[in-house]
């Protein structure tokens, strides 16, 4: 268990840079989530520190040591790639007990280890099935027992739950973090899935276009994000541009007509973010700061939440509201009701 430094590091191929000046502190013991859409540079640098990648400038530390050009096998490090990378041709027990095999140990301690990492991950009994046997969770689990098998340093996790089902992924994004917190090993997971990075990390690193845009525990990501990008790609959000600040102290209007009262000195902010789930909703005014009347455009049922789509003059607002038993807490589609958006759910961003 190690912690893995990375600084200053620069990757290009070809005239295109794939991630530029990236400094990151991944705390040994932590799951640290590198989160970002497709392209932004995630991977790169997962494959950077496993040393499938030799990069163009900087330095990886794992601890006190500089493992930038040391070889692939010899870094310590345990990788579970997107598509597994299992040997079709082999039992879950020889898969396994590959890389034991490779590092030459002994056929007692590739038995005795196989049989702990099998139990680790609920597939003991599985040791002489077929891959092509196996569930797309229970392969997964075997990719996760042959990396953890040799007891790395630290573990990499490039998208593994992709190619699962819905329930299937949250099982196993529930099950890979009571794993890494019994282990306690140094993990980095790669994902463009919000809800698996904001669910299974203690950190996260936000990519965009080659650069780690912001980093923080899920609760200070997706509650202060630090620009426009980070807000609308963490969740949902109402993000408008804010058109012009008012001669009121910490008012803002995000159209002609449009006034919010915020917490938030507006100086040299652009835009104005607001969670959904935030925002309230009613049937009848109370008079209060911030509130709007509007029409209700859409409903969305989404079982246990209910998203409704307000037009309140010339912009639309996206509200959230726990799917209550109480039949006077639902609206519908045409019905005039009132938002209330607290001055504290106001997020004023320079970009």
């Amino acid at each position: 268990m190690e912690d893995v430094i990375i600084k200053k590091l620069t990757k290009k191929f070809g005239g295109n840079t794939a991630v530029e000046d990236i400094n990151l502190n991944i705390e040994k013991g932590s799951l640290f989530t590198f989160l970002g859409p497709s392209g932004c540079g995630k991977t790169t640098i997962l494959r950077a520190i496993s040393g499938f990648l030799k990069v163009d400038e900087g330095k990886i530390f794992l601890g006190e040591r500089d493992i930038t050009n040391v070889s692939p096998e010899k870094r310590d490090i345990g990788m579970v790639f997107q598509n597994y990378a299992l040997f079709p041709h082999m039992t879950v027990y020889e898969n396994v007990a590959y890389g034991l095999k490779i590092k030459r140990f002994s056929k007692q301690d590739i038995d005795k280890r196989v049989e702990k990492y099998l139990e680790l991950v609920s597939l003991n009994g599985y040791e002489d099935r077929k891959i092509s046997e196996l569930s797309g969770g229970e392969q997964q689990r075997v990719a996760l027992a042959r990396s953890l098998v040799t007891e790395p340093k630290i573990l990499l996790l490039d998208e593994p739950l992709c190619n699962l089902d819905a329930k299937l992924r949250i099982k196993m994004r529930n099950d890979i973090k009571l794993l890494q917190q019994k282990l306690g090993i140094t993990t980095i997971f790669v994902t463009h899935d919000q809800e698996e990075a904001l669910t299974m990390s203690h950190k996260i690193a936000v990519f965009n276009r080659g650069s780690c845009v912001q980093v923080g525990t899920p609760s200070e990501i997706y509650s202060n994000p630090k620009n426009s990008f980070v807000a609308n790609f963490i969740g949902e959000t109402n993000l408008f541009k804010i058109d012009s600040v008012s001669d009121a102290p910490r008012c803002i209007y995000i159209d002609e007509e449009t006034k919010l009262d915020t917490e938030q000195d507006p100086s040299n902010k652009l835009f104005a973010s607001i969670r959904p789930e935030h925002i309230g909703i009613k049937a009848r005014s109370s008079g209060r700061v911030n509130e709007f009347k509007g029409i209700i455009e859409r409903v969305q049922f989404n079982g246990n939440i209910i998203n409704y789509l307000v037009k309140v003059k010339n912009i639309e607002v996206t509200v959230t509201s726990v799917n209550s038993l109480e039949e006077n807490d639902k609206f519908f589609p045409l019905q005039e009701v009132y938002i209330e958006i607290p001055k504290n759910s106001v997020r004023l961003l320079k970009e």
